[in-house]
């Protein structure tokens, strides 16, 4: 049976800037559309810290797209996404929808699908994508009201709702969220991108990184919360240990390029860690090309790194903490989950990938083809949705 779906999310493609969500959410809409099914966009219009998407009204790979005007494109950069005119859009055309798919959890959008859908007795389900925790500064005062008034609301009333992993699923449940309607959906990927390779050298050849050189990535906000001054801490211990180390550290600065500048100047790392900016589209497939391993240690639960599993399409192994759990990753062999943040302990796993590398590297591809790719997450995406409209 044909469906017709509706995805409620902030920021949608091509937002690049805003990381995983937007691209998983445009992936799993286009396979979808593939397959026959309608699949309809409420975003926000937010494109990046300074720009709007222009147009109100677009198709992309057969996806209908509506972007409607943030309140403020300042506040949503800041995570705050107020486009007033979602909740007029949603009570005129909800009922044209089979099920509604909300990415993202503690959103002004979602508030306004939780009150139609149940007046209108539409299915809804939510992918909460590592953001049922409370965090810490003065983000968690807000978000604990938020909860007290709507989000448990929310999740509880969704007809289900999905985790990534087992620690997610346990999240949720402490969350007040009963077992059965929870429901493990790993995140996808779309392995076509990643099928034939570009040829290696190009971001080594463009940051002056030699063909010797042990090449170490991060790819994701540069954030306090990311851990990334781990790997730099880390760093003196890992060249003890490995010659010609470098550090590429990739992605927007969120508030803390500053603050790892000066810790790389205090450790006299200068010539062993590149800040490259944010890179998209193919380019970042180039820095996972050219990479030895992919590593990413935040200090908050963040669950699945998407990043992480592009970087294993390329048949890159990665060190990841138990923080940013990937489900299969010690079943397949594919890479090293610390047991914790240490300079040692970081150090080791180093050397563990570099005596693996080669069979860690084709074991992490083989886990994202068989586990991750797009089409076979889909498949279960699709059971879902007509389980939860059979009901």
């Amino acid at each position: 049976m044909s469906l017709r779906v509706l995805f409620v999310i902030p920021y949608f493609a091509p937002a690049w800037g805003y990381g995983g969500p937007a691209r998983l959410a445009f992936d799993y809409a286009r396979e979808l559309v593939k397959r026959g099914h309608q699949v309809t966009v409420y975003a926000s219009d937010t494109l990046d810290q300074k720009s709007r998407i222009r147009k109100k009204h677009d198709f992309l790979d057969g996806v209908e797209i509506f972007y409607l005007p943030n309140l403020s494109n300042f506040l949503a950069w800041r995570k705050i996404f107020l486009p007033l005119e979602f909740p007029k859009l949603l009570a005129e055309t909800i009922k044209n929808f089979n099920v509604v798919h909300c990415f993202d959890f503690r959103t002004y959008q979602n508030i306004w699908v939780h009150r139609y859908a149940l007046k209108n007795k539409k299915p809804y389900v939510v992918s909460v994508l590592g953001q049922t925790g409370w965090g810490i500064g003065v983000r968690m005062p807000i978000k604990r009201i938020y909860d007290f008034f709507w989000g448990k609301k929310i999740l509880q009333n969704a007809s289900l709702v999905f985790a990534q992993n087992d620690h997610e699923k346990e999240d949720l449940e402490n969350f007040g969220i009963k077992k059965e309607k929870i429901a493990l959906l790993p995140l996808a990927l779309d392995f076509s991108e990643f099928k034939i390779p570009p040829k290696r050298g190009t971001f080594r050849q463009k940051y002056k990184i030699k063909k010797e050189d042990f090449l170490i990535l991060f790819i994701g906000r540069i954030h306090y919360l990311k851990g990334i001054d781990f790997l730099i801490k880390a760093l003196p211990k890992i060249k003890k240990k490995i010659k010609n180390v470098k550090l590429a550290v990739v992605g927007r600065d969120d508030g803390y390029l500053e603050t790892l500048k000066k810790l790389v100047e205090e450790k006299a790392l200068k010539d062993s860690v590149i800040f490259t900016g944010p890179i998209y589209e193919k380019e970042r497939i180039y820095a996972y090309r050219d990479a030895d391993v992919f590593t990413i240690t935040p200090r908050h639960y963040e669950e699945t790194s998407l990043a992480s599993l592009e970087a294993a399409a390329c048949g890159i192994p990665m060190i990841v903490n138990q923080k940013c759990q990937v489900p299969y990753l010690n079943q397949y062999k594919a890479g090293v989950e610390l047991s914790a943040e240490s300079a040692e302990s970081i150090s080791m796993a180093m050397a563990d990938v570099i005596a693996q590398k080669g069979e860690m590297g084709k074991m992490a591809k083989k886990m994202v083809r068989e586990k991750f790719a797009l089409e076979v997450v889909t498949n279960k995406l699709e059971e879902i949705y007509h389980e939860v409209i059979s009901r």
